[in-house]
């Protein structure tokens, strides 16, 4: 179960990054953050599993924003489009990897409320 809240919440996010840019970012600026937090708190919205999405969410970009530089997130997001089987083996992927152990740590962690 969590395995696929990870799944769909770093395929959103990072979809939603690419998609609502209007110019294309070169660091984790302000619109990164705010399409991600956008994209992460819709794909868990109506999941009863977490009470606390905005602070998942929140976790999670933080995370991945400190750990993971701009160029492989945003490498990583051109790899998703062409390929979003590619979360069904992280393993194959360094940084889809790290970014999955980032956001299940936050999922773990995060209070309920």
């Amino acid at each position: 179960m969590v395995r696929r809240i990870v799944v769909l919440l770093i395929g959103l996010s990072l979809v939603a990054v690419s998609c609502g840019s209007s110019g294309a970012p070169s660091s984790y600026e302000e619109s990164v953050e705010d399409f991600y937090l956008r994209g992460c708190n819709l794909a868990l919205a109506d999941d009863p599993q977490f009470e606390n999405v905005a602070a998942v969410c929140q976790c999670a970009y933080d995370g991945i924003s400190a750990e993971i530089a701009f160029e492989d997130f945003e490498a990583l997001n051109n790899r998703l489009r062409d390929d979003v089987g590619l979360l069904s083996d992280p393993d194959s992927d360094s940084v889809a990897r790290e970014a999955l152990v980032i956001i299940s740590n936050c999922i773990k962690t995060v209070p309920a409320s």
